[in-house]
């Protein structure tokens, strides 16, 4: 992706913001650099103000967002959207749309080369909520300990990310082993 440095910039600030639960300032910020930026940069915060609005409990607006950046061409930023669909469908108790779209998100991940990456990990995490919503505890372990090591291998040991994947399995193992649920 080819991005000025002051729209690359821009994404760990927003991101920063984002974990910081800074949601509103996230927002502005993405409002401000969006008109702005190169498509591709406007694909990603597209996305980005679409994830806070999905954690927001904003779902008829986030999925208003994902459905108007759908399909742009680019295996990885259709991947992202795809992700971001699965995470609002997963929200909305839809397993079945939230299934197809991560599953559809993970292949281009895959076909891209870019399954190793933060997005990546967020779509098999995503995956990983879902097969234990759904019951399905093989899947949701097999997901999550992938997602887990991307995130080790990307972010270390101690990083917030890697502690969400600790959490998501640690709710996996809740339902058949609480050692190793506690362990997590």
């Amino acid at each position: 992706m080819v991005v000025s440095y002051g729209q690359r910039s821009i994404l760990p600030k927003i991101d920063s913001l984002i974990s910081a639960e800074n949601y509103e300032e996230a927002k502005k910020r993405i409002d401000q650099t969006g008109s702005n930026a190169d498509p591709k940069t406007r694909i990603l915060l597209a996305n980005k103000k679409a994830e806070i609005l999905i954690t927001q409990g904003m779902l008829t607006e986030a999925e208003a967002i994902l459905n108007s950046i759908q399909r742009y061409g680019d295996l990885f930023l259709d991947a992202v959207t795809q992700t971001n669909l699965g995470f609002l469908y997963l929200n909305k108790a839809r397993n079945d749309l939230a299934l197809e779209n991560l599953q559809q998100a993970l292949n281009k991940f895959q076909d891209s080369g870019k399954r190793n990456t933060p997005e990546g990990a967020v779509c098999l995490a995503n995956l990983c909520l879902l097969y234990l919503s759904t019951g399905k505890l093989n899947q949701a372990e097999e997901n999550g300990l992938i997602a887990l090591q991307i995130r080790q291998n990307l972010f270390g040991e101690s990083s917030e990310e890697v502690a969400a994947s600790y959490n998501d399995l640690g709710l996996v193992y809740s339902t058949t082993d609480v050692d190793k649920a506690l362990g997590y």
